[in-house]
């Protein structure tokens, strides 16, 4: 039994939601993404000139071209763009509808065993005024950090080099945005701790139970042989994939194709995940406050920004004014101390 003293208070933060501007009001879906990444391209361009100079210092100003189009074979300069990395082991909707047209299933996809990387794999540089194939040396240690790699699709660098006459540009370097400035952090007069935990993965039949109990056990310190540190604990962020993903095998797509309702038996066997969380979060909130972040597994919209729990998902811990459901990604803000993070999809794929 964990030791307290009475006069013992739980570390209290000042909260504030951030996190309502990733809510998505109308949904238009027949809009490209392209625009968002030339705005981004001009937003940074500036900043990558900088960041050029000072990573280059015996590069010239003018070598740094406004458009890649202005750069001439066989001399040395920096163009500006977005990366794409193209791959041909990467799946794509439309030859998965041209396999299967309407017969296609409405599923989330899932995780790849295996990478979609591939040695065949080019990356392209790109602006508003066209795009350029890039041409790595054999000798990768000259780029450092840096190397092919490392970049992928929707990173905005500069890239030194020449452009050659079959229309490449030879890579002699890649320099990334520099990292704005920041604001300092809050200082506190006490320890104030945050608790992240995700994967927790209710509903998964090779997890044992018990950990999650003992894991809310420690949170709320009844595991502990002296829980005063405890107390220290102010927040607990519960960061995606709370619910395991369906088994593999699973006839929700034959239900859907015959057009027959669930059978009860296939209601309890899905919810039970869901209410096995509820009773998690109710037993969290009931001494610390905490986040819940949608992830991958878990039941709301698959793409990103993903939307909040919806509250009949979670009825009894809904109830807890500690329970702040947000978006994925989420921002907030605790004691002054600004928290801004995803549940991990985008680093998942930046690793394929």
């Amino acid at each position: 039994m964990a030791q307290v003293d009475a006069c013992v208070v739980r570390k209290e933060l000042a909260y504030e939601e951030k996190w309502r501007r990733f809510e998505l009001g109308e949904r238009k879906y027949g809009q490209q993404y392209s625009q968002v990444y030339f705005n981004r391209l001009n937003m940074m361009r500036e900043q990558l000139k900088k960041a050029a100079l000072q990573r280059w210092s015996s590069l010239q100003e003018d070598s740094i071209m406004e458009r890649m189009v202005k750069a001439k074979d066989g001399v040395e300069s920096v163009i500006v763009g977005i990366l794409f990395k193209e791959m041909k082991l990467k799946p794509s909707i439309l030859q998965e509808y041209a396999k299967h047209g309407a017969a296609m299933m409405p599923n989330p996809p899932r995780r790849a065993e295996k990478l979609y990387a591939d040695e065949s794999d080019m990356l392209i540089l790109e602006d508003e005024t066209g795009r350029i194939p890039l041409e790595f040396p054999e000798e990768r240690e000259i780029l450092k950090d840096l190397r092919e790699e490392f970049l992928v699709s929707g990173l905005v660098v500069a890239v030194k080099g020449a452009k050659t006459k079959k229309g490449l540009f030879s890579v002699a370097g890649v320099c990334p945005v520099s990292v704005l400035p920041q604001p300092s952090p809050s200082i506190f007069e006490d320890d104030a701790y945050v608790c992240i935990v995700s994967g927790l993965c209710f509903g998964d039949e090779t997890v044992n139970p018990l950990y999650a109990d003992l894991l809310l056990e420690t949170l709320k310190g009844a595991a502990l042989a002296d829980a005063t540190e405890n107390f220290k604990l102010a927040h607990v962020i519960v960061a995606g994939n709370s619910v395991c993903r369906a088994k593999d095998g699973s006839d929700k797509g034959e239900y859907l194709k015959s057009h027959k309702a669930i059978d009860r038996k296939a209601q309890d066997e899905a919810a039970f995940p869901v209410r096995e969380l509820d009773r998690f979060l109710c037993g969290v909130a009931s001494a610390i406050p905490l986040e819940l972040m949608p992830g991958e597994t878990d039941p709301v919209n698959y793409l990103l920004p993903q939307q909040a729990f919806h509250p009949c998902l979670i009825p009894d811990s809904t109830k807890f004014t500690s329970v702040h459901r947000s978006t994925n990604p989420s921002e907030f803000s605790l004691g002054g101390q600004l928290f801004l993070g995803t549940s991990g999809q985008n680093v998942d794929d930046y690793m394929r």
